[in-house]
């Protein structure tokens, strides 16, 4: 798990708001194809069902941020999965593929965190140690590793 107490990035660039029915059908391509990375195999149809449900709740309830380019595109996404008063974890940060490398994750995850340390005064999310461009940008935004934890997928570690 890392947390931030405040992005050390400004936002610039990237235009990011709290994510519309509209971008649905992307996000929920977005968060399925994190999920069957994770896994190391396809959803299957009840899985991707449940999953598809699951983003159009967090959709409804304002959890889901992105940004879309002048294609209309999504091509930052970063979801809210938990938030008390004090504190707020993210999860599902995802950039589209053709714009990784471009600071689009920076400038996007910068936007989200500024925006909810108005509302709570730490952020965390879980990141995979062995993914380095984001624990990168996790460290580049301002966050810092707090515990250690791994993810297992039927007794594998993921």
């Amino acid at each position: 798990e890392m947390g931030s107490e405040r992005p050390l990035v400004a936002p610039t660039g990237v235009r990011v708001g709290v994510a519309s029915t509209r971008d649905a059908p992307q996000i929920i391509a977005a968060s399925q194809s994190m999920a069957e990375t994770d896994a190391g195999h396809a959803l299957s149809p009840r899985d991707a069902r449940g999953l598809a449900n699951t983003v159009l709740k967090k959709i409804a309830e304002q959890r889901v941020w992105c940004a879309v380019d002048a294609e209309g595109r999504v091509v930052f996404k970063a979801s809210l999965a938990r938030s008390a008063r004090s504190c707020a974890r993210l999860e599902g940060v995802w950039v589209h593929p053709e714009e990784r490398g471009r600071g689009v994750a920076t400038q996007g995850l910068s936007s989200v965190c500024t925006a909810l340390l108005g509302h709570h005064r730490l952020i965390s999310l879980y990141a995979d140690v062995l993914n380095e461009p984001a624990t990168r940008l996790y460290r580049r935004v301002g966050f810092r590793p707090t515990l250690r934890y791994e993810t297992r997928f039927g007794g594998r570690a993921a």
